[in-house]
């Protein structure tokens, strides 16, 4: 029997605003503690999110777990790595005040705005080890913005947010000037058209039918449109995703949750990742241990899954290759609506893609114009990716973090 534990923790300073004043200040803490028990043929996973608990008690827990739960696969092993951030953003001492400052600079910038949202100055450390000299740590120190603002003459949220390591309190502002000038001017655009749409590639929504398609078990028992076309050129030429434990550009640890950890083949120093699709190409679904012994895929270490339970596939991070060095570039002289908040966004079974918006941005790719009323998006997931994806470059919205967008045409139309 080998025992296999995986602990995190989470210091969690958050603060909260509404209507430009603090409405609560408080530290939120999480510890939880997993234990694997890999048997012959077995796998006992129990978990606690108890600070003091009984190992004895925890063991028994995972051993009768195990008696309903299959397992053939061999722990990860022989791998010792630690990476810890800890750049200086804020300290616990200043940081009510800087976030207090940087909301006060805000209501000067734009005094007709009013501020709602919340801030948090985050330690979180992640650990898996095991009785087969696997030792795998992960610490972090960033902070998170997620806030929006309304206007006196109207009360649609507009949200703003940031997630990162370092924090620019003037740049940041600066952003938010440029979000809240540009909303006060309303733009149309021509109805049922066809124009550039844009995303950032932080919003998932988009992608869920791609993903839907892209899980390991699908393709690999034929429940897939993607089943059987392993290297076929079925996107874009210029579409490449991965899937992505790029630690310099995300906030993630390096491992999943099977104690995998990635490496490209171009070099020791290189991110962690892995192509899932490149330049149009599927090269492999996202697959976890299982599913990539069953089927022979590639493992591309997508384990997922809670402290206190058996990990299954999925995609936790990813990232698309950047083909264009800014927005400009990629829309080539004309405009596009950037999406920042919507109000529904769907795919049908056959992968039809809608959107109703809520906010939107018209853009040159230099600069915000203004605001887009409430509209309709719709294409496909293979047009999206396909014929009409025009590329990923930085956001313009964001340039603190490796934020980008990605952008696609679409039949654009009102509500």
């Amino acid at each position: 029997m080998i025992k296999e534990f995986y602990k995190k923790s989470i210091k969690d300073q958050n603060i909260k605003f509404k209507n430009d004043n603090i409405e609560s200040d408080y530290l939120r803490t999480e510890d939880v503690t997993g234990l694997r028990l890999y048997i012959t043929g077995l796998l006992g996973v129990a978990g606690t999110a108890k600070k003091d608990f009984s190992l004895i008690e925890l063991e028994k827990k995972a051993l009768q777990n195990a008696k309903s739960t299959p397992y053939s696969l061999d722990c990860s092993s022989g791998l010792q790595q630690m990476i810890i951030y800890n750049y200086e953003i804020s300290s616990e001492k200043d940081y009510k005040k800087a976030m207090t400052s940087f909301v006060e600079e805000l209501k000067m910038k734009l005094p007709n705005c009013i501020f709602h949202g919340q801030m948090s100055l985050i330690d979180r450390e992640e650990s898996l080890t095991n009785e087969m000299n696997l030792k795998l740590r992960y610490k972090d120190h960033y902070i998170m913005i997620n806030m929006y603002f309304t206007t006196e003459e109207n009360d649609t949220p507009v949200p703003f947010s940031y997630r990162g390591r370092r924090f620019s309190r003037e740049i940041f502002a600066n952003v938010v000037q440029t979000m809240g000038e540009a909303w006060k001017n309303e733009i149309a655009v021509k109805d049922n058209s066809c124009l550039p749409v844009i995303f950032p590639c932080s919003n998932r929504s988009p992608f869920t039918d791609l993903f839907h398609h892209l899980h390991g078990e699908r393709v690999g028992s034929g429940n897939s449109r993607f089943s059987g076309k392993i290297n076929h050129l079925l996107f874009h030429p210029s579409f490449t995703l991965y899937s992505s434990h790029d630690i310099e550009n995300l906030i993630t640890p390096f491992f999943d949750m099977e104690g995998t950890v990635l490496r490209l083949k171009e070099g020791p120093l290189s991110s962690f990742r892995c192509p899932l699709i490149q330049d149009g190409v599927l090269i492999s679904p996202y697959t976890d241990k299982r599913t990539a012994k069953q089927y022979q895929f590639p493992l591309t270490s997508n384990a997922v899954g809670a402290y206190n339970r058996v990990p299954f596939p999925g995609i936790a991070h990813f990232q698309l290759h950047q083909t264009h060095e800014s927005l400009a570039d990629m829309l080539q002289g004309n405009v596009g609506i950037v999406v920042m908040n919507a109000k529904e966004i769907k795919h049908s079974q056959t992968g039809d893609f809608f959107c109703q918006t809520k906010v939107a941005y018209l853009t040159d790719g230099v600069q915000l114009l203004g605001r887009v009323p409430p509209i309709t998006i719709q294409s496909h997931t293979m047009k999206m990716f396909g014929n009409d994806f025009m590329g990923c470059s930085r956001n313009i919205l964001y340039p603190l973090f490796c934020k980008d967008l990605f952008a696609f045409k679409a039949h654009v139309s009102y509500q």
